[in-house]
């Protein structure tokens, strides 16, 4: 696991209920009402005070809110739990036994404060994990397979202003990876996996942050999703530390892109590869800031789609071994330092500062 600044941006904010959990803690004064959730107990099995047990999620939930719990911690044996979850209050819901529980159902939570640990999510029509608002907390969590059901089909979905962090998230083999929208949306992910995402006709990403997100992946690898891998638009942000996006399929159209920065977004980068794409790197009218990375062995190195970039930066950044390293024969890129994209600065002063005005975080 790496030790990153983001874990330490948030660890304050964590409690813990075993050395694998990651949970949000209740506020002073709170005493949680935990439930223990098993698919073997009987149907008819419902949580009373004396027994606090459940054989389905729903059912401790709406326990929960008939006892009006200020927190509720539920307890899911291993098993497989065929239903849609809402939380309506703070929540922590906390795999236990010798595999992760399965839902096959949406998770989902409008302005709580919700931790999910050691989770698998799978077979949702549509969008699997919801936040809108509020805080979520992915920890030893996977999502994978979902299907396309009213335009959409995300693994992980934040919306309205959500505040998430993720930890060792493994989103696989869905419509779309993971989505971040909308201003004061902040998503985090670190030390994870997004791969294989995408289907024919489907135009999705791995990644993708719209109207004002931000989205930062720190030690987190994005490959083989089909049309783009990590895709920034609509003035979003996106950071990548010590990260890889690689080998993104194409589909039809412009696609097979493994960064895509357009409509006035900015994508800071540090450490970072990306590889194995039709285009490794696709600079539209965006902020871009490339530090100590590599872009290789894709079919173009770096594509540029308009004249007026608003500001392009490549410090320590090789742009090399691709069949062609890059391309603007049709625009003209003032103050973008053909030199520096291959490596060979000759000016690094002026660079330096460019760099600084869009920092890596």
């Amino acid at each position: 696991m790496l030790t990153s600044a983001l874990v330490a941006l948030v660890a304050p904010a964590l409690a813990t209920t075993t050395t694998d959990d990651l949970v949000l803690p209740p506020w002073e004064g709170c005493v949680p009402l935990t439930v223990t959730v098993s698919s073997a107990f009987s149907p008819l099995t419902l949580p009373t005070t004396s027994r606090p047990q459940s054989a389905t999620l729903a059912a401790a939930i709406r326990w929960g809110t008939a006892m009006n719990a200020c927190k509720l911690v539920l307890l899911v044996e291993s098993g497989t739990y065929t239903e849609n979850v809402r939380f309506d209050r703070q929540t922590d819901l906390l795999g236990r036994g010798r595999t992760n529980p399965i839902v096959r159902g949406r998770i989902e939570s409008t302005g709580q404060t919700v931790s999910v640990n050691h989770v698998t999510v799978t077979g949702v029509a549509g969008d699997a994990i919801v936040q809108r608002g509020g805080r979520l907390v992915l920890n030893d969590v996977a999502v994978t397979d979902t299907a396309l059901s009213k335009g959409s089909g995300w693994a992980v979905r934040a919306t309205d202003g959500a505040q998430v962090d993720a930890w060792d998230l493994d989103l696989l083999r869905s419509i779309g990876g993971l989505r971040a929208e909308g201003r004061g949306t902040v998503v985090r992910v670190t030390d994870s996996w997004i791969a294989w995402n995408g289907a024919a006709g489907a135009f999705t990403a791995g990644v993708d942050a719209s109207a004002e997100a931000r989205v930062t992946l720190d030690g987190t690898v994005v490959e083989g999703n089909l049309h783009l891998g990590v895709s920034a638009s609509g003035a979003a942000r996106v950071d990548l530390v010590a990260s890889e996006v690689r080998d993104t399929l194409v589909d039809s159209g412009l696609s097979g892109v493994n960064l895509w920065v357009d409509s006035g977004a900015s994508l800071t980068a540090l450490d970072f590869t990306t590889t194995g794409g039709e285009i490794g790197f696709l600079h539209g009218d965006g902020y871009v800031s490339l530090l100590n990375g590599l872009i290789t062995d894709n079919l173009i190195g770096i594509h540029a789609t308009v004249s007026d970039v608003n500001y392009g930066c490549m410090e320590g950044t090789l742009n090399t071994g691709n069949n062609v390293d890059q391309d603007f024969s049709q625009v003209s890129i003032p103050g973008f330092d053909l030199g520096c994209v291959k490596g060979d600065c000759e000016s690094p002063v002026p660079i330096t500062q460019r760099c600084a005005e869009v920092p890596v975080r």
